[in-house]
């Protein structure tokens, strides 16, 4: 394909550029540019561009770029391509074995060239060794043979001469490698704690407890979560910035990436029910898509479109979208609504925009879904030392000006984080904004915060100041006549004397006239504050000086100003979120805290974004049986007193009924009773309801535990409300007493997840009941709790027991059945 002078130059420039800001070349639309115009005669520096645009993505980013893979690799190999053997990392974990098989031959001359081996070339064949025709070929080259003084010579032997599993030497050698998690098998053990027990040696397994000098009563788990903890290797793909401004444009390409997958999901669970032969609101078919104009815009251009739907099988007067659409054929095809007309005759009428590059598409259309959605951009001004810190070539980071600036304080449960973050909010000077998943995170904090006064309260001191000036109290009744009150009386009084002090104070004896005065302004200033309250709510904020917003609280409070930020649960923020709390205000910013539990971050999470170096390593007032879920941390001052009326501080009580499918979820009843049974009881026995949470695996199973606890305390006449989580959810905060319902019986499903699964427990600190088939979840986290019936003492209360978790109970009894629970709080309230 013949270029022309200007698109060759523009190509020179873009070879020179750096991988971090290939990586944003997919957001302004170069990628696709570049991939049209690549071919057989393309020159070195379009090859090479190329090569680094897919490894800056991590993957093969474009379709006509997958097709032309084979000539990619060949051109490749003819420039001499510095990182061939990542190239062809990425092509063959995209699935292109064909490509990596027929060159192979060719890239293993390459490699075999070197001296040394690079990391790129170790992690091109281990892959390819997945492959027994491979593992012959090398054997046959003698590949090794290149390398007998290498590094990862045992490693790789490993690999190509031995068809079983990785060897117990070359598998710790990779354990205590700072890029454990390059490797494909390794990456497999760090997600499955059922992966790694089939797997690893049981030899394996005590020389790495004894090496990683962990202390644990279960050491396949507790070497297991040692590896699955540590960090991923980070690639330019995860963290392509090396500016604010560029962490930005990453936070949003995330963010368009997880609203992709999201609308896919909804767009998938509506077809699979429409396809099933149910009806849906949110699916019409369409009967016939009619071009009507072309539209130029900025960035692309834009058909409308009229659109006739067959409403025909649609009851009532439902509109399909209010703005925002997907057609769906062979492909998914955003649209937005700019007219749609009522039904006639079993048919309606649609005027829609959609983007010209699907005008062939819209001839295989069958449906219109309103199921869309549109990402909002985001605009955030970083303040210069923010700037500083995401700058991957200041090496002085950590340690220069931005101590005072920026914060990390990562820790597992109890911990002190919370004490950390209370001495600094209490220090800080100026506006503070504290936010948290979920306002539930703020209850650890011990900050003193300014109580607002009250409009009765302040209109109250007004009036008493008016009776003290011999003004009748009974002419002040809102903030309108106090502020009458002020302009008429108060400030010429005040005037008056600043300009003859030796008339004499106004406002009575003192000893200090311009702090009286000042104290009688605040009186003013808080009943404006009180009745601006009345009528904004959100004006609340504006009057104290620290500020307590849970996530979902920011978008209603957009005009917040603040001088120091600080972020709690930090591994359960994106970077998406993170910006959007920045897009608030960022100018005046001084200060950054961001806080979090490395334990529980999961994929893209912002600890895993941002470098953290202060991490807490001491435990306090927890649990054993708890605390052994933070490996390589120590426990001071464990938790003495045992849990009111129950025997176990933590258990697994087994439930041995099966789960029933429920929407797109599963419920368990049983497991349901269980929960809201024993929350029933412990309310009962005086716990606090706010310091006890029910978690499960599924939405449907929540929305069945909160029906089963409002029935039941409706018949038993008691008021009392659980807050039930769902595991998958994002759950912040901490709870002193958990109770899990598992659901599943033939999978443990979700729970293989580690960041769902260690995310539960360490919600937890004072007490742990798990629900569940045992026999299930014997190789889970869950395992390693103590498992047996339910015990429980109902003579015992939460306000003066002093029993402890190593005394004898004696007059416990047995809960065999959820029935057998219901018997026993019926029988409480009835003594009540």
């Amino acid at each position: 394909m013949k270029r022309t002078k200007a698109e060759t130059e523009k190509v020179r420039q873009l070879s020179v550029c750096e991988p971090n800001e290939l990586a944003l070349l997919l957001a302004n639309g170069e990628l696709s540019w570049i991939v049209d115009h690549f071919g057989p005669k393309s020159s070195a520096a379009h090859t090479v561009l190329l090569c680094r645009l897919v490894l800056a993505e991590g993957e093969l980013v474009d379709g006509v770029l997958e097709k032309k893979v084979p000539v990619l690799v060949q051109k490749a190999i003819d420039v001499n391509f510095e990182r061939l053997s990542a190239l062809l990392c990425v092509i063959y974990d995209y699935g292109q074995f064909g490509a990596v098989s027929q060159y192979l031959q060719s890239v293993v001359e390459l490699i075999t060239r070197r001296q040394t081996l690079a990391l790129d070339d170790v992690n091109f064949v281990v892959r390819i060794t997945n492959h027994k025709p491979n593992r012959k070929y090398l054997r046959q080259a003698g590949f090794l043979a290149h390398f007998r003084a290498d590094p990862h010579f045992q490693l790789l032997f490993s690999y190509i001469y031995k068809d079983a599993d990785v060897s117990d030497r070359a598998f710790r050698r990779l354990c205590l490698s700072s890029e454990v998690c390059m490797y494909r098998e390794l990456l497999e053990l760090r997600r499955s704690f059922e992966t790694f027990v089939s797997v690893v040696s049981e030899n394996t397994i005590e020389r790495l407890y004894d090496e990683l000098e962990l202390r644990s009563s279960s050491k396949e788990f507790s070497v297991w979560l040692e590896i699955a903890q540590q960090e991923p290797v980070k690639s330019v793909a995860d963290i392509g910035f090396s500016s604010a401004v560029e962490f930005l444009e990453r936070a949003q390409l995330q963010h368009e990436a997880q609203t992709e997958r999201q609308l896919q999901q909804a767009v998938d669970s509506i077809l699979a029910r429409v396809k099933q032969g149910k009806s849906s609101k949110y699916c019409v078919p369409v009967e016939q898509i009619t071009v009507q104009e072309a539209l130029g815009g900025l960035v692309s251009d834009s058909l409308k479109c009229e659109v006739i739907l067959n409403t025909e099988e649609q009851q009532g007067p439902k509109s399909l979208a209010t703005e925002h659409g997907v057609f769906y054929g062979d492909k998914i095809i955003p649209f937005k609504v700019e007219l749609e007309e009522m039904r006639k005759g079993g048919f309606s009428r649609l005027t829609a925009v959609v983007d010209a590059q699907y005008r062939a598409d819209l001839a295989d259309v069958k449906y219109a879904i309103s199921a869309g959605g549109q990402t909002r951009n985001l605009e955030v001004q970083f303040p210069k030392w923010m700037d500083q810190l995401f700058s991957e070539h200041d090496d002085n980071r950590g340690s220069s000006q931005n101590d005072s600036n920026f914060t990390f304080i990562a820790g597992p449960t109890c911990s002190g984080k919370s004490g950390k973050v209370s001495q600094l909010v209490n220090s800080s000077n100026g506006r503070v904004l504290v936010v948290a998943r979920k306002r539930k995170s703020f209850d650890a904090l011990d900050v003193s915060v300014d109580r607002p006064v009250e409009y009765n309260e302040a209109l109250a001191n007004v009036r008493k100041l008016a009776a003290s000036l011999d003004t009748d109290p009974e002419d002040i009744y809102d903030f309108q006549s106090a502020y009458a009150f002020y302009k008429n009386v108060v400030e010429p009084k005040w005037a008056f004397f600043s300009q003859s002090p030796e008339t004499g104070y106004p406002f009575g004896e003192v000893e200090k006239p311009i702090e009286h005065y000042n104290a009688i302004l605040s009186f003013f200033r808080q009943l404006e504050l009180a009745d601006k309250i009345q009528h904004y709510p959100n004006a609340r904020y504006f009057g104290q000086r620290i500020t307590f917003l849970a996530f979902d609280e920011i978008n209603e409070n957009t005009h917040l100003k603040y001088d120091h930020l600080f972020i709690l649960d930090a591994s359960l923020f994106s970077a998406y979120e993170f910006c959007s709390v920045l897009e608030r205000n960022t100018v005046s910013l001084k200060s950054l805290t961001v806080v979090g539990n490395p334990l529980v971050a999961r994929t893209q999470s912002l600890l895993t974004l941002l470098p953290f170096t202060d991490y807490l390593t001491v435990q306090h007032n927890i649990r054993q049986e708890l605390a052994q879920f933070a490996p390589g941390t120590v426990l001071e001052a464990p938790l003495e007193i045992a849990n009111p009326g129950i025997k176990d501080a933590c258990q697994f009580v087994t439930v041995n009924t099966c789960e029933s499918p429920a929407g797109h979820g599963f419920q368990n009843l049983e497991e349901a009773e269980y929960c809201a049974l024993l929350f029933i009881y412990m309310v009962i026995l005086g716990y606090p309801a706010s310091e006890i949470a029910i978690l499960t695996a599924y939405p449907e199973q929540r929305v069945l535990v909160n029906e089963i606890i409002a029935k039941k305390t409706a018949e038993l006449g008691i008021s009392a409300s659980a807050e039930v989580l769902v595991a998958t959810e994002k759950n912040g905060g901490k709870y002193r007493y958990l109770l899990i319902s598992l659901v599943k019986t033939n999978s443990t499903d979700v729970w293989t997840n580690p960041s769902i699964a260690l995310g539960t427990v360490q919600l937890a600190t004072h007490g742990l009941y798990v629900f569940g088939q045992r026999k299930n979840y014997a190789k889970t986290i869950f395992s390693l709790l103590p498992a047996g019936p339910l015990r429980l003492a109902a003579t015992e209360n939460y306000e003066n027991c002093t029993r402890k978790v190593s005394d004898t109970l004696t007059s416990s009894t047995a809960m065999r059945s959820a029935s057998q629970l219901e018997k026993l709080v019926a029988h409480l309230v009835s003594q009540k």
